[in-house]
């Protein structure tokens, strides 16, 4: 027999034959796994712009708003712990009773 084009099917299309149809499957697979893995990760960034930069007014408790007494007193009780843990350490041994200035 000779080799003949196959008959037309609805639409005027021909079914391609074996090479032709293994092509065509590999280059219409490549664009379609291409544009999955596009859409996904166009998805993902818009889920993390959206999460990181979107925030509704007022769900955030900030706290009591500091004063400048408040600040002061903080640091006075800061300062005060840090002589006590001195102190300590001083009676404990860790610092010499005498230093030597040249």
């Amino acid at each position: 027999m000779k080799n003949r084009p196959a008959p037309a099917i609805a639409g005027g299309l021909r079914p391609a034959a074996g090479a032709e149809l293994e092509q065509f499957r590999d280059q219409a697979g490549k664009g379609d796994r291409s544009m999955t893995w596009l859409f996904i990760c166009l998805a993902l960034a818009v889920a993390t712009f959206f999460y990181v930069f979107y925030h509704l007014p007022g769900n955030f408790f900030l706290g009591p708003e500091k004063t400048r007494a408040g600040y002061l007193r903080e640091r006075k009780d800061a300062v005060y712990e840090n002589l006590r843990d001195l102190n300590f350490e001083y009676k404990a041994g860790k610092f010499p009773t005498q230093t030597t200035h040249r």
